[in-house]
């Protein structure tokens, strides 16, 4: 999962759309922690050229495996998503929150910054820079 320096929200996952939906029960998990725009996420299900091991689908198990890692992996892109924003806008991060394709402070809806222009600033900096400001990245 990736957000691009278009504010777009793209997931990866090894589980393969066979009518159940699978794209857009994705979808609809991660926009739960990122910003509840459904039409800003691009999911990418079953493709082998991405995802390098998928386990087939059946019962229920799309929603159980795939929902679940991806609420995961949303749950991490938040976190240091929030991280960054702080330091870009010289809040804490526990006084954000995202909106839409922005992070806006609580109660402050005119301060904010695009989830794009984060993912722009974070692509500029190297690699070290990353690791010794932002843990985990």
């Amino acid at each position: 999962m990736r957000i691009t320096p278009l504010g777009k929200i793209e997931v990866a996952t090894g589980a393969a759309a066979m009518g159940q939906s699978t794209k857009t029960m994705i979808a609809q998990v991660v926009a739960e922690q990122l910003g509840g725009d459904i039409n800003r996420i691009v999911v990418t299900a079953g493709d082998s050229g991405k995802v390098s091991m998928g386990f087939g689908g059946f019962n229920s198990r799309q929603t159980v495996m795939a929902g679940s890692s991806a609420h995961v992996a949303a749950v991490k892109v938040r976190e240091k998503t929030l991280l960054v924003a702080s330091h870009l806008l010289e809040v804490d991060a526990t006084d954000l929150d995202i909106d839409g394709g922005d992070v806006v402070v609580k109660g402050a809806s005119g301060i904010k910054i695009s989830l794009g222009t984060i993912a722009r600033t974070m692509a500029a900096r190297p690699a070290s820079y990353c690791r010794a400001v932002y843990p985990g990245s």
